[in-house]
């Protein structure tokens, strides 16, 4: 982001002539490379919590499994049943370390692919990111076998079974694709 190719630096050119102040220390305060790197790196931080890219459609042509994103549909509930129980987990105070180092290791993996621009939000970048997400999910899926009714946890199961099957076809009928964008680089 720090590149001339990110447009930063014009950007700012462009908000400081375009502002209909007159007050030029309050236009400069406002508009400077400081605060537009920092929104820049926030925009790109922030687009790799975003549902398209993690659960339905990764973007980059390159690395793309048509339909399917980072996560499979159903971990998306797995983790909201862990930040749903997460304030349990917080309140005991033997755990509340392990699960704050988790939370900071989760958080500081998306910081490099955040400091790219081109290609962003990108799969391979984000790769310890979906890694990291598992524990979560295995989490939510854990608390959610220990609801009494298993109904749920059963259906989902199911559903996991069926987004797997549905993935490696996919991934099965792209990976022979004879654009080079593709998986075997145009054999």
């Amino acid at each position: 982001i720090f590149g001339e190719i990110s447009g930063v630096g014009r950007i700012t050119q462009e908000l400081i002539y375009t502002t209909k102040s007159n007050n030029l220390y309050f236009v400069r305060a406002l508009h400077n490379k400081p605060i537009n790197f920092a929104r820049e790196f926030i925009r790109q931080y922030v687009s790799y919590f975003n549902p398209q890219f993690l659960f339905f459609d990764v973007w980059g042509e390159k690395y793309k499994v048509p339909q399917h994103g980072l996560l499979y549909l159903s971990f998306g509930v797995f983790l909201l049943v862990f930040l749903l129980t997460l304030h349990t987990q917080l309140s005991d105070k033997t755990k509340i370390r392990s699960m704050l180092f988790y939370l900071m290791a989760l958080s500081f993996t998306l910081v490099p692919a955040a400091m790219t621009y081109i290609g962003s939000p990108n799969i391979n970048r984000s790769a310890m990111f979906g890694v990291l997400l598992m524990p979560a999910c295995g989490y939510g899926a854990y608390a959610l076998l220990q609801y009494r009714n298993r109904i749920p946890a059963l259906l989902l199961t199911g559903i996991l079974c069926l987004e797997m099957i549905s993935f490696g076809s996919v991934y099965y009928f792209n990976m022979n694709s004879v654009n080079a964008l593709r998986r075997q680089d145009g054999v």
